[in-house]
């Protein structure tokens, strides 16, 4: 299944419809926001629904550098969130270079300890790129994409691409978005995507990108 979703196109505290492909049916929905930041309790839906979201950081902004995020404060913020969750939906967590799930070894041990009972990842290779990886993002997309088999808990994977963003400290990063505005090329994502990805695998798309991604990944 192919769901498409609003890229790179909501701000930090909206929500967007999934929507599974060719049918438009809503699956779910995406928030762009940040789950570290909240104090009350995130709704995951109830039934089959499906919630994705970053994992958060706790930083002031997501696109800023917060060390603390890859020590034990970070890793017991996202526990928390997740404890004081409701609902009895799907959630899928988004890594992202700068939040708690950032990289393979932290999306493998969350696979390993949290994930289960509702609690998944969605695998965002594109996500997990920092501007210094730019240059070299085909290698990089290959190794993470390669780990959508095996790490533990791996629910989906998201299929888009990156563009930069400055952040209100000043910062650049990288955020989602469709091809046509990536630093990335489609094809060079595409074609690990292609290789990686099971074909039993959900893949969360960009709207426009949607007839694209299920072409080169053989999908409906």
């Amino acid at each position: 299944m192919v769901i498409t979703v609003a890229m790179g196109r909501t701000s930090e505290h909206e929500w967007a419809e999934m929507r599974a492909r060719g049918i438009g049916t809503v699956v779910g929905r995406c928030w762009s926001g940040n789950p570290l930041a909240r104090t009350d309790s995130i709704d995951r839906g109830d039934g089959g629904a499906i919630l994705m979201s970053w994992s958060g950081t706790l930083g002031g902004a997501p696109g800023i550098d917060e060390p603390r995020n890859w020590l034990g404060p970070g890793w017991e913020a996202l526990q928390c969130a997740i404890a004081r969750a409701r609902g009895s939906g799907t959630w899928w967590l988004r890594p992202n270079a700068r939040h708690v799930l950032s990289d393979r070894l932290s999306c493998q041990r969350f696979g390993r300890e949290r994930c289960g009972g509702g609690i998944g990842l969605a695998l965002d290779p594109a996500a997990m790129l920092t501007v210094s990886m730019l240059a070299t993002a085909g290698d990089h997309l290959e190794r993470i994409y390669a780990g959508v088999s095996e790490i533990p808990g791996v629910n989906a994977a998201v299929v888009c691409g990156v563009r930069r963003s400055i952040a209100s400290e000043g910062q650049v990063s990288l955020v989602p978005c469709a091809f046509g505005e990536s630093l990335v090329s489609g094809e060079v994502i595409l074609a690990a995507a292609a290789r990686w990805v099971p074909a039993a695998m959900p893949v969360v798309t960009a709207e426009e990108d949607g007839a694209t991604v299920a072409a080169a990944l053989g999908r409906s």
